[in-house]
């Protein structure tokens, strides 16, 4: 059985197996959370036992964010120069669907899953959100742009819009 529980806006996916003895929380690499239970364990058991455990969890998001931004850090100082742009602001949080943002007063936010993708497609999608800080559209002016940085970026945005959507949580 695979269920789904949400406590705190936290989602988890619910696995019950009748091997287990115990409650299990997983926070994956990915940001996926899973819950691992004992076969007829009671609802009420399981959420006292992972609401205890929700301060671990956030800590252990927190981590991965933090990683997330110091990556992310590490390459936008490679490309903002080539850009020729730079974020007053950045931000390196869960977006949810989205790889990134820019925003008209500069503030540039990426998903911190991106340091999970190959690291020429997370390129790609620093390179997309710094050419928004010049060019706030997805006009001609933008894709030279971003072609000028990344000549075959049409075949890494081809990619993510593969394959992006199995790095989502």
């Amino acid at each position: 059985m695979t269920d789904s529980m949400t406590l705190d806006e936290l989602t988890f996916e619910v696995r019950v197996s009748r091997r287990r003895k115990t409650i299990g929380i997983i926070v994956h690499r990915t940001g996926r959370l899973s819950l691992a239970l004992p076969y007829r364990c009671p609802l009420t058991a399981v959420e006292a036992a992972a609401r205890k455990k929700l301060p671990w969890v956030r800590r252990k998001l927190a981590w991965y964010t933090a990683r997330g931004r110091d990556w992310v850090e590490k390459r936008m100082a490679i490309f903002a120069p080539l850009v020729g742009a730079e974020p007053a602001v950045l931000s390196v949080r869960d977006l949810g669907r989205r790889w990134g943002s820019c925003s008209a007063k500069g503030k540039v936010s990426f998903h911190w899953q991106i340091m999970l993708f190959p690291p020429l497609i997370a390129d790609y999608v620093i390179v997309h959100e710094l050419a928004h800080l010049r060019e706030l559209n997805h006009g001609k002016e933008y894709w030279r742009l971003v072609e000028a940085i990344i000549p075959d970026y049409r075949e890494r945005r081809a990619w993510l819009a593969g394959n992006g959507h199995r790095h989502v949580v």
